[in-house]
């Protein structure tokens, strides 16, 4: 079993490692980073649509790569949301919608509720369809407030 000090060195040796890491946060330019971000955003749109339109509603249907691309972690999105929520409004509404459909895309549909919330295909696509269109709105306020466009 550790001693009190190798924990108490431990701890101190996360602490600053923490703190390092919110130092290297505050110097983030976060402007152009959420610039960035609405831009993906729109192409993942895109591609959502287009996925959409072809009845592809899993994860089975984006290469390797691309889902590997697009994977972050699920555990900590609603903490992110509630942060961004000030930022771009409806981020903790369409956070909760997308962690819904990510079971749903992983796990598929499930009568029962146990693996995904989603019961059926139709209401996954309807669900989808939702999402784009909150999205594409929430994503044109923000252009509008810039002075961009879609």
């Amino acid at each position: 079993m550790p001693s009190t000090w190798a924990l108490a060195a431990t701890r101190l040796k996360f602490l600053r490692w923490w703190a390092d890491e919110i130092v290297y946060a505050k110097r983030l330019n976060v402007e152009r980073l959420s610039e960035e971000r609405l831009g993906e955003a729109e192409s993942e749109l895109e591609v959502a649509e287009a996925f959409l339109a072809d009845g592809l509603l899993r994860n089975a249907a984006v290469p390797l790569y691309e889902w590997i691309a697009a994977t972050a972690p699920t555990s900590r999105l609603m903490e992110i949301a509630v942060l961004l929520e000030k930022a771009v409004p409806n981020a903790v509404e369409l956070t909760a919608l997308a962690l819904q459909l990510h079971e749903y895309q992983y796990n598929g549909p499930d009568l029962e509720g146990v693996r995904s919330k989603i019961p059926d295909d139709e209401t996954a696509a309807r669900l989808i369809a939702t999402f784009i269109a909150r999205l594409k709105a929430v994503l044109l306020s923000q252009k509008g407030a810039k002075g961009g466009s879609l």
